[in-house]
């Protein structure tokens, strides 16, 4: 699995963790926040395997049961974003990861 950046938005796309600072993959990022908006409206999945790709790059996102959206950039399966996904929800639950930048979630992706 190769995913280049992984970011955490809450309900109201405020960032809330990302994995690095900076770069095409935070703008890549940030841009597919409004289309994932429009795509949960309108779906009733929870996985969107490919939001936006721009030279070879893509951005996969999930929706977390507490509504907040993960983010990555880079390619992977959907088995492999789903358990991102999972790993990241239980991060978010018991407030264990840092402010932007911080190592918590890192270790798990």
């Amino acid at each position: 699995m190769v995913f280049a950046y992984v970011s955490v938005y809450s309900h109201r796309n405020e960032l809330i963790y990302e994995s690095q600072k900076g770069g095409l993959e935070r703008i890549l990022a940030y841009s597919a926040t409004d289309i994932l908006n429009h795509l949960i409206g309108e779906s009733f999945s929870t996985y969107w395997p490919r939001i936006i790709e721009y030279n070879g790059m893509r951005v996969s996102g999930a929706l977390l049961p507490n509504g907040y959206r993960v983010l990555v950039v880079g390619e992977g399966s959907e088995f492999e974003m789903e358990g991102v996904s999972k790993k990241v929800s239980v991060a978010v639950l018991l407030a264990s990861f840092d402010e932007v930048g911080g190592p918590s979630i890192s270790s798990l992706v």
